[in-house]
């Protein structure tokens, strides 16, 4: 595997191992959680949580744990008790096709997936010393985390940092689901924004980029922070709080790689205008504004 298919893998997990368990939250108001979390609530129903925790090196040779290898770091938290939801964040967390499998066999198969795809091979040794070949190392680390969780959503943040042996940099970055917690499904801009919403939710956040930054102009944010306002659009990557909406655009998206990842707060009632009638973020609206 070459390091721009490694690159193509991290921005595609993007867009879309012993195990342990750490302690479970089993009185669940609404509030911000991490992967290890115990204090996560919901208005009205409650939310038991658990969570798996890798931190292991996997090596072409395991028998004597020596040449190219891949360092793993994964937390991934997910709800119990609840299946529907447990297939939804296997989903977003690992992929499709990782749905209907239990939280343990997601991780150890995902795992596997890893070890093929990062453990570098090269097509000959010779010419590699031993100690060559054990500084063929590569790393990936994953974990999710609940930004947000009351009676109708679960804001959930999946990051992802890869490395790939050889490669001049890592990447990383940050992929959202909202769950909306009465159909069990996942939130998109479509299901909040009318049709025909994006010109307008483009033109909302490109002015909130500029007061975010405090920049009067497209030209002084562009040159002072590197960011691109032209490419500032809506990605459906955003997390749903009492307060706003929070777009996030990971790096080369709309800024260069040095530049970082880059977050975008929206008020609720800056979106008033393009809210789908019925929209979940009504309820989130103060009465004046409805």
């Amino acid at each position: 595997m070459n390091y721009q298919r490694a690159l193509t893998l991290t921005l595609l997990a993007l867009s879309g191992v012993v195990l342990s368990f750490l302690p479970s939250c089993s009185s669940c108001s609404k509030g911000t959680g991490s992967a290890d979390s115990t204090a996560l609530d919901s208005a009205n129903l409650t939310l038991a949580w658990d969570s798996i925790v890798i931190d292991d090196t996997y090596y072409d040779n395991p028998e004597t744990k020596r040449g190219p290898s891949v360092y793993v770091n994964i937390a991934y938290l997910y709800p119990k008790g609840d299946s529907a939801l447990i297939h939804l964040f296997n989903r977003f967390t690992f992929g499709d096709s990782f749905a209907q499998l239990s939280p343990q066999e997601a991780v150890a198969r995902y795992i596997k997936e890893v070890e093929m795809e990062y453990i570098y091979s090269p097509d000959s040794t010779e010419g590699y010393t031993p100690e060559d070949l054990d500084q063929m190392r590569s790393h990936l680390e994953l974990r999710n985390k609940i930004h947000y969780v009351d009676s109708l959503v679960i804001s959930v943040e999946k990051s992802l940092s890869t490395y790939f042996m050889g490669a001049v940099h890592g990447m990383y970055g940050s992929s959202i689901s909202n769950v909306d917690r009465k159909t069990r499904s996942i939130i998109s801009e479509g299901d909040l924004f009318v049709d025909g919403y994006a010109a307008d939710l483009s033109k909302i956040l490109q002015r909130y980029a500029l007061s975010s930054y405090g920049r009067k102009t497209q030209q002084e944010l562009e040159e002072k922070e590197g960011i691109y306002v032209s490419d500032i659009a809506p990605n459906d990557n955003f997390t749903i709080d009492e307060k706003g909406l929070t777009y996030y655009y990971n790096p080369y998206e709309i800024a260069p790689y040095a530049v970082g990842q880059v977050m975008i707060f929206i008020p609720h009632e800056a979106l008033v205008g393009i809210l789908r009638p019925n929209s979940l973020l009504y309820h989130y609206l103060p009465e004046t504004n409805q």
